[in-house]
């Protein structure tokens, strides 16, 4: 493996899913795991997405930053996944040097 990947690796424990830094811990589908949760509230649902579309009722997005090793199940795209207690549609799952990014939305008011 080059250095490279090396230090891509270990910035993954160290930097990105450091609680210090970007990481917090989180429940995605039951399991405790820690994890960089980005969140987008700006899109009104219905103008540029497949959501309904009603009078004030917002597309609250959602990105996972988690470790590939730390879950037991790789989310699936089209499912409903659990994110700290509230369901949301799994749009996008991608997995990037060890780590997954999976991009969700839900409804919001």
């Amino acid at each position: 493996m080059s250095r490279f990947r090396d230090a891509v690796k270990n910035d993954i424990d160290n930097v990105f899913l450091n609680q210090d830094e970007f990481a917090d811990v989180h429940s995605l589908d039951g399991e405790r795991v820690k994890c960089a949760v980005s969140s987008d509230v700006t899109s009104e649902a219905g103008r540029n997405s497949r959501s309904y579309a009603y009078e004030g009722v917002f597309l609250n997005t959602l990105t996972v930053y988690v470790k590939a090793a730390s879950l037991s199940r790789r989310p699936v795209e089209g499912e409903l996944w659990e994110i700290d207690g509230e369901l949301h549609f799994v749009h996008r799952v991608s997995e990037e040097e060890g780590m997954l990014v999976v991009t969700t939305e839900a409804n919001a008011q």
